[in-house]
């Protein structure tokens, strides 16, 4: 079984100082002498076991000054920060769950947002009083901020990379108030744009760095070349198409790596900008089949591939890296084949929803079980209650994984499934509870859905009649 390997970026947080060059003395902004203990200090910071804290305030910096505000940034909201610590001050981690990449490199709020998913950092923590007050500080000074007990905050920078600009923070304490709440009701609003396939197991995916919806599919049922994608403006309501030939015969999922988007499936991965102007590269994988039905999640540079069909194999997962040519799945310790499932990665661990069996040879078999992955640990748990869903397709808000999928049921009570129904789920990866969320009004006649993206806002919803129509709704949330 070939043993997956996160490589862990570290993320460092460094004090703000004033100084106009390397050669004079450096002295620490704003900052005053504690009036309380270390140990009174770790109670405060690490709350006597841990504590999760929040980025209040982010600002890109210029020339050394904090010019740009990101706060509001949905890139910057959902970062956390866990600090934890003895009162005796042995046994300092931070665990930082960076959630989307922040462009620090950037010179205005919009260039700042990204939608790269980035991996959890782990650092030793130390937390000490020095002349300038109670100092926090990771190892190699990667986190180095100072402690204000009155205002219960701590100030400095953030320096995700140490390749990259840092960014001035404030981090205070996160309460159950500044979670999101997830959504208990979607109202289907507009139509936003249409299209015609033949084929109705599509990838879709929002970038809420560039405010556009991207869609990926075949256009034939028959094994052609004939590919399509979609890009689609929300701000301005463009539509641009792309039409080009590529032999497969696969279905689709689209992850982002690198502000590029990566339509996965088949036996080539094809690769677009995000300006959407040229035909799409393709990068070759050469297994004994192609890769289909599976599901897919990106952290970092890599993306996890797991159910459906890979290599020949069931009940897998693999990952990939772009200039990677070769897939190698290792198969699950699962009784589910997982045909059509799909999931996220939240706080470091992989989160599969739905599937069906294809050992019954029928949809009506679908997986009732929540796997997760730990990504860190290498742990593999189970998590009963998703109701039997099949072709499932995720979205991630934050701590929220949001799942669609179609559900079979018995209305005659014959035991057998006669009608299939479109719903809608909300899991709490905080919790491990699940909900269902119900609709307000109703899809026009003969359409189901078949896809589905969430953000804070709003949601985005792909449906079809079955046959060669397909609509993009968008949806309010409640």
């Amino acid at each position: 079984m070939k043993e997956l390997k996160i490589v862990l970026v570290l993320i460092s947080i460094l004090v703000v100082f004033g100084c106009s060059d390397d050669n004079e003395q450096i002295t620490p902004i704003d900052v005053t002498n504690s009036s309380i203990t270390v140990e009174e200090a770790i109670e405060d910071i690490t709350g006597g076991t841990f504590k999760v804290w929040k980025i209040d305030q982010a600002h890109l910096l210029q020339n050394g000054e904090a010019t740009v505000d990101i706060s509001s940034l949905y890139n910057v909201r959902d970062d956390e920060v866990t600090l934890s610590m003895n009162i005796d001050g042995s046994n300092g981690l931070l665990r930082w769950n960076r959630g989307f990449d922040i462009n620090t490199n950037a010179s205005t709020v919009e260039e700042a947002a990204s939608d790269i998913r980035r991996s959890v950092q782990q650092l030793n923590l130390f937390i000490e009083e020095t002349e300038f007050g109670i100092e926090v500080y990771s190892e190699e000074n990667r986190l180095k901020g100072v402690y204000d007990e009155t205002t219960k905050t701590i100030t400095g920078t953030l320096k995700y990379d140490p390749d990259v600009p840092e960014i001035q923070i404030t981090l205070t304490e996160k309460k159950a108030g500044d979670y999101i709440a997830p959504a208990s009701t979607f109202t289907i609003g507009s139509e936003l744009f249409s299209f015609t396939s033949e084929v109705n197991t599509l990838g879709f995916k929002v970038s809420q760095a560039t405010n556009n919806l991207f869609i990926t599919n075949r256009r034939n049922a028959v094994d052609d070349g004939s590919q399509q994608a979609f890009k689609y403006n929300l701000i301005t309501g463009n539509l641009d198409e792309l039409l080009f030939n590529r032999p497969d015969f696969a279905t689709k999922n689209i992850e982002f790596i690198n502000n590029t988007v990566y339509s996965i499936g088949g036996k080539s991965f094809d690769r677009f900008e995000y300006d959407f102007i040229n035909e799409p590269l393709h990068e070759t994988i050469e297994n004994e089949s192609i890769i289909h039905s599976n599901g897919s999640a990106a952290l970092d540079n890599k993306i996890y591939v797991f159910g459906g069909v890979i290599a020949q194999q069931f009940r897998s997962w693999t990952t990939w890296e772009p200039g990677q040519s070769s897939i190698f799945p290792t198969l699950l310790p699962i009784s589910d084949d997982l045909y059509n499932p799909d999931g996220e990665i939240v706080n470091g661990k992989l989160y599969v929803f739905g599937g069906w069996s294809v050992d019954q040879g029928s949809p009506a078999m679908s997986s009732n079980t929540i796997y997760t992955f730990d990504l860190i640990g290498g742990d593999l748990d189970q998590i009963p209650g998703l109701e039997g869903v099949f072709f499932a397709y995720t979205s991630i808000v934050q701590h929220l994984i949001y799942i669609g999928g179609r559900k079979g049921v018995d209305t005659n009570g014959d035991g057998s499934i006669d009608v299939y129904t479109s719903n809608f789920w909300v899991f709490n990866t905080l919790n491990n509870t699940l909900n269902e969320i119900s609709l307000s009004n109703q899809l026009p006649e003969n359409q189901y859905v078949i896809q589905l993206q969430v953000t804070e806002n709003n949601a985005f919803l792909v449906t079809t009649d079955g046959l060669s129509e397909f609509y993009v709704y968008e949806v309010s949330l409640q």
